[in-house]
């Protein structure tokens, strides 16, 4: 994977179950990489083992394939057609709209991805700012 990103070949669309692997890969990389910058020893195996691409792909399956309601959406970024991060967006109790995960594989971080993914998930609920948790 390359790490160059360039706006003409970097998009967010909804996620679709073909993307779900990919998916998996870039959460659990920057989920890892999260965790171990915030401790000076290395993680614990049984922390390591239980955050797998293979695991959080699985996770994703219900919400890509059958959402809760028509008010909850999975994004993905995608850089020269391959999925580098993920957002996915639950209504709150407001109406309004809350990111509940928001990604982006650690070889594409701090290129935009981000931000075009939390960007797209305002455009759809139509705020400016929606909440974070």
């Amino acid at each position: 994977m390359t790490s160059q990103a360039s706006d003409s070949n970097c998009f967010v669309r909804p996620a679709r179950v073909e993307d779900l692997e990919a998916m998996g890969i870039a959460h659990a990389g920057a989920m890892l990489a999260t965790l171990q910058a915030g401790s000076s020893q290395e993680l614990p195996v049984s922390v390591s083992a239980m955050i797998t691409p293979a695991v959080l792909a699985s996770g994703w399956q219900e919400a890509v394939t059958n959402p809760p309601s028509p008010n909850h959406h999975v994004l993905v970024a995608t850089q020269a057609g391959a999925v580098v991060g993920l957002a996915a967006l639950a209504p709150d109790s407001d109406g309004d709209g809350e990111i509940t995960a928001l990604a982006v594989h650690t070889a594409y971080q701090r290129h935009g991805h981000g931000s075009r993914l939390l960007r797209s998930e305002e455009r759809r609920v139509g705020k400016e700012c929606v909440s974070t948790c």
